[in-house]
């Protein structure tokens, strides 16, 4: 005796109709270029000033401002993001894979929000 298998079965989850909507993050990609723009400028800035003028601790002090100068506008901007809808603060679950891009799922509102920032082959993991 043979049972009948039920192929149309699908979960909830995953019929297209409950997927998550997928948005443009506001102020995005600006957002993180801007900031890490200025952290270039003054640190290439410092750098230029201490190989002009002579004093090697500011080519120094150029490096070191850069390197956690970045660091610090990732932490605030690609790490966690302000939801539009609902205010809520979305973390980051895990570097995206190489060749996507940065996006944040927002539980409460049901929303994924595309940040348009590529993830570099070079980072992450």
């Amino acid at each position: 005796m043979t049972t009948a298998r039920n192929d149309s079965f699908q979960p909830e989850w995953s019929k297209p109709q409950n997927w998550p909507a997928r948005r443009r993050a506001p102020g995005y990609p600006r957002r993180f270029v801007l900031p890490s723009s200025i952290v270039l400028a003054v640190a290439i800035g410092l750098v230029v000033v201490g190989l002009v003028t002579g004093p090697l601790a500011l080519v120094w002090l150029g490096l070191a401002c850069f390197i956690v100068g970045q660091a610090v506008v990732y932490r605030l901007t690609l790490s966690r993001f302000c939801c539009p809808e609902c205010a809520k603060v979305v973390r980051l679950r895990g570097y995206p894979s190489p060749g996507t891009f940065f996006s944040f799922h927002c539980r409460d509102c049901h929303s994924i929000w595309l940040t348009g920032v590529p993830a570099n082959d070079d980072g992450g993991d």
